[in-house]
């Protein structure tokens, strides 16, 4: 089940919003504990204890920036793998010229579309190993170089690492959102109690009242 946002803006403005609420609370403790005996040092505490948890995981920025550092790995090897498979083209083209059915089986007609997509390059990229050492004899024949033939496995293991590592970053940004959101909807939760009380708290007195005053797009309610 999707864990959504309980506040209606941004999960930095809840934190700073929650930080005011700890100095308003700290500075008129008393009067709170007076209507309440649950609005004490310990409440405090505990509230400060669950900004500071919030916080300290990774913001939505810092995740994607991290994602995005995931991606550009996972591109510059697909990269390699292109220029790798433009280097044997030569190689191939002198051991099977004008042997369009055996290019073919190079993946000639698939590069494309593993230009375009990493899982689809893993695929070529497999692909093209098993071709090349079926035709191993007739490409060394052509003088490809030994340390070409050898690092398609490397390049594809690399490639394969990347992308897993892609991916799962995705799915674990996903976790650390939802973490993040629930741990922001419980100190939401005790800033509307925290309002709710200063309703009475401060009900003869609109400058502090004030003072409590949620963001526009909310009420105390």
């Amino acid at each position: 089940m999707e864990i959504v946002r309980d506040y209606k803006f941004s999960d930095p403005q809840l934190v700073l919003l929650a930080r005011e609420y700890v100095n308003l609370l700290s500075e008129h403790l008393a009067v709170f504990t007076a209507i309440n005996v649950r609005f004490d040092e310990a409440y405090k505490t505990d509230l400060i204890s669950k900004i500071d948890d919030a916080e300290a995981i990774p913001s939505d920025q810092v995740i994607i920036d991290k994602q995005a550092a995931f991606t550009a790995v996972a591109n510059e090897t697909q990269d390699a793998c292109v220029k790798h498979f433009s280097r044997m083209r030569y190689y191939i083209e002198e051991a099977f010229p004008d042997r369009k059915e055996i290019w073919r089986q190079f993946g000639y007609n698939d590069i494309s579309d593993a230009r375009r997509s990493d899982k689809e390059m893993l695929r070529f990229m497999d692909g093209l190993q098993k071709t090349a050492t079926t035709y191993a004899t007739e490409l060394t024949n052509a003088n490809m170089p030994v340390d070409v033939l050898d690092n398609i496995e490397p390049l594809k293991s690399k490639l394969q690492t990347d992308v897993l590592a892609k991916e799962s970053y995705k799915k674990e940004r996903t976790v650390i959102t939802a973490r993040r959101i629930e741990k922001l909807n419980t100190v939401w939760a005790m800033l509307k109690d925290i309002n709710k009380a200063a309703q009475v708290v401060f009900i003869d007195d609109p400058v502090m009242l004030n003072m409590f005053e949620f963001p526009q797009s909310h009420s105390s309610n």
